[in-house]
């Protein structure tokens, strides 16, 4: 997997390219979490990744593991976007083991993402590059 963490000061984005494994994810974590604050929109780019190499129950149990402890957030919110079906169902299973601790979205359109998140400005120019990795 291969990521890109871009920022300004409203909002996060991920762009995620390759294919998705059980480390991958825990990378994932540990690197976007750095960056995360109490007050944050999250734009997660799913749009080129190729594959999910990480069943569903492995998924969950992992999400269900790191969660635990944390209180809800009410002013995170996460929109991922998906094109292919199998990744949409994929971000439908993060939805659905992370929606009662912050506000999640899944979207198959950049256009419907940025409009749930409130974002005006979708040209995304104006991001500094934070992260990359291979």
């Amino acid at each position: 997997m291969q990521l890109e963490l871009f920022s300004s000061a409203e909002m996060i984005y991920m762009k995620v390219y390759g294919d998705v494994s059980a480390e991958s994810v825990h990378r994932w974590t540990a690197v976007s979490g750095k960056h995360y604050t109490n007050q944050a929109v999250v734009l997660m780019d799913l749009r080129e990744l190729v594959s999910v190499s990480i069943s569903v129950p492995d998924f969950t149990s992992r999400g269900l593991q790191e969660k635990q402890g944390l209180k809800p957030v009410q002013n995170v919110k996460i929109a991922y976007v998906a094109g292919a079906d199998l990744i949409y169902g994929f971000a439908r299973v993060i939805e659905t083991v992370w929606q009662d601790i912050v506000q999640v979205g899944v979207f198959r359109t950049m256009p419907e993402a940025t409009e749930w998140l409130g974002i005006k400005d979708s040209s995304f120019d104006h991001l500094e590059l934070l992260v990359r990795e291979p």
